[in-house]
């Protein structure tokens, strides 16, 4: 693995891990990394990325869902003669 455009602070981090012999290759020492920042990204979120996919999945049906049922509602509110003045008097009373 080539380190090289890596900042100078993190090559020079990498190289002294391994160095140190807790790593035996960059390789290691990345997907150890890598492994550790996914840990802390599910324990900041709260699930994984599994669970965020099923999750948004599930927010997606049920917009569609909002949406097919406002596509189903009339455009106009019926012609019947009933203001919207009458309507509220119904619902709520005389103010």
């Amino acid at each position: 693995m080539d380190i090289s455009g890596l900042p100078s602070d993190l090559e020079t981090f990498v190289q002294e891990e391994i160095a140190s012999g807790k790593y035996q290759s960059e390789d290691e020492l990345v997907t150890e990394a890598l492994r550790l920042l996914k840990k802390h990204k599910e324990l900041v979120n709260g699930n994984s990325d599994r669970e965020e996919t099923s999750q948004s999945n599930a927010q997606l049906a049920a917009l569609r869902e909002l949406v097919r049922e406002f596509e189903s509602l009339p455009i106009e509110g019926p012609d019947d003669g009933f203001s919207v003045r009458d309507h509220d008097k119904l619902l709520y009373g005389e103010p």
